[in-house]
């Protein structure tokens, strides 16, 4: 009679271990379907953005010397455009650290009047989403570019 080598005994019974727990946590990883990912399906993705007075929206870091008529952090929180849309938290708040980073304690000569707002974007079937600007606070800045 062949003799079984130790290590092969000890490899499948690692193995058989790992699927009876895989199989009891229902994930057997690396052949998961990740269902955290498939549970909620998002109709809607935000950015948070610069409007200009023509209606041009332009990225936060695109600007300089910012200031606001309300502190952006304390409008974010206060603004209801959260509730009717997705955003990205951590983007967020590199966002908001980004303004209070670029900060000036009053207007430049070169400030233009910006509206920080979130813009949201409906995905509604096929085609193009429906897009929706929600103005958080005014400001002026100037642009960098």
């Amino acid at each position: 009679m062949a003799r079984i080598d130790p290590r092969a005994i000890v490899a499948l019974l690692a193995l058989a271990g790992y699927a009876a727990v895989a199989r009891a946590v229902d994930n057997l990883y690396p052949l998961s379907t990740f269902s955290m990912y498939a549970a909620d399906q998002v109709t809607t993705g935000s950015r948070l953005l610069a409007r200009d007075d023509r209606g041009g929206a332009r990225e936060i870091e695109e600007y300089t010397h910012w200031h606001c008529e309300e502190a952006p952090t304390e409008a974010l929180e206060r603004a209801r455009c959260e509730a009717r849309s997705y955003g990205i938290p951590y983007i967020d708040r590199a966002i908001r650290a980004q303004i209070e980073e670029r900060r000036a304690p009053q207007k430049t000569v070169r400030s233009r009047k910006v509206t920080l707002i979130r813009r949201t974007f409906r995905f509604a079937g096929p085609g193009e989403p429906h897009v929706e600007d929600c103005a958080i606070t005014q400001c002026s800045a100037e642009l960098v570019r």
